[in-house]
């Protein structure tokens, strides 16, 4: 037996399908546990798990096997991977680690996944980074630095009254050097240009996503927080090259910044645009609206944030 709560347990087949863990369950198990108990009183079974991560009491996760044949499905109890708290990004890139891992059982794939994830958060949409925080009303809180107190007042003040129990839409944003605290960096999520720019990508990553993360694989003897730190030295390396190569008398270069870009089309119209007048690349562009092109941390010191305007 692995794992036993107040009305369950979980037991190790090993060297057996999933077929034969379902029958040995059923008429070895189950028959021994009902011959020894009162009237009326039996053991349910549920399910074979196709590979199970038991991390903590009522904490585990597992591709599920409920019907002969059946076709596994994720089940996941008390974890991370499933709440409504968190933002998309977070949920889909926990959802595709585990699925990794469980699937495959190789630790090599999780990490390529996982500094798929590091990548990807910098160019994740406002959409993706939403986090939905459950509102419990006014007096629930202790103390007005709660983070969701500040963006409540801020959506009241827009002529929505939040009632107790509806979600919040709110987003994380960068200190700036600053010393503040979760709560004033707490935003409420609106379609402000400026608001996607501002978004503190770090805390996703190191904050809502690796931690949950660390949970499953430190079970491994996997340090997740380590592959960070050397993905931003393999980060900060390509940049320097990146940089050295935009200078003038780079190679192939000729010390445009627009060597960084990946694209001079209009997000709106997909002209290309010449001169000055540059579109953002990967589509960051707001038609009409003066907007700023996003560019990667490494290569922010030796930009000049360029205004770009729809030709249509």
């Amino acid at each position: 037996m692995k794992y036993g709560d107040t009305d369950s347990i979980f037991v190790e087949c090993s060297g057996r399908s999933v077929e034969g863990a379902r029958e040995h369950a059923l008429r070895r198990i189950k028959d021994v546990v009902d011959a020894g108990t009162p009237p009326g009183v039996e053991l349910k079974f549920e399910y074979v798990f196709d590979g199970c991560v038991l991390v903590t009491k009522k904490r585990y996760v597992g591709y599920a096997v409920e019907d002969p044949g059946g076709t596994p499905h994720l089940l996941v109890k008390g974890l991370e991977v499933k709440t409504r708290d968190n933002c998309d990004f977070v949920r889909h890139r926990l959802e595709v680690c585990v699925r990794e891992l469980l699937r495959h059982r190789d630790l090599s794939l999780v990490k390529r996944r996982v500094l798929e994830t590091f990548e990807g958060v910098d160019t994740a949409g406002l959409r993706d980074l939403i986090l939905w925080r459950k509102y419990k009303g006014k007096g629930s809180y202790r103390s007005t630095t709660h983070p969701l107190v500040h963006v409540v007042e801020d959506l009241d003040r827009r002529g929505n009254a939040t009632q107790p129990g509806e979600r919040v839409p709110c987003v994380v944003v960068r200190a700036d050097g600053r010393s503040l605290k979760l709560y004033q960096r707490q935003r409420l999520a609106t379609h402000a240009p400026a608001l996607l720019h501002d978004i503190d990508r770090d805390y996703y990553v190191e904050k809502l996503f690796l931690p949950p993360l660390s949970r499953f694989l430190e079970l491994a003897g996997v340090d997740v927080f380590a592959w960070i730190g050397e993905w931003r030295s393999g980060a900060r390396r390509r940049g320097d090259d990146a940089r050295r190569r935009a200078l003038p008398g780079g190679r192939g270069t000729q010390g445009r910044i627009t060597a960084f870009f990946h694209s001079n089309k209009c997000a709106n119209c997909g002209a290309v645009v010449d001169g000055d007048k540059r579109a953002a690349p990967d589509g960051r562009a707001l038609c009409a609206d003066l907007s700023l092109i996003h560019i990667s941390e490494p290569t922010r010191r030796y930009a000049i944030a360029y205004a770009v305007f729809c030709v249509k």
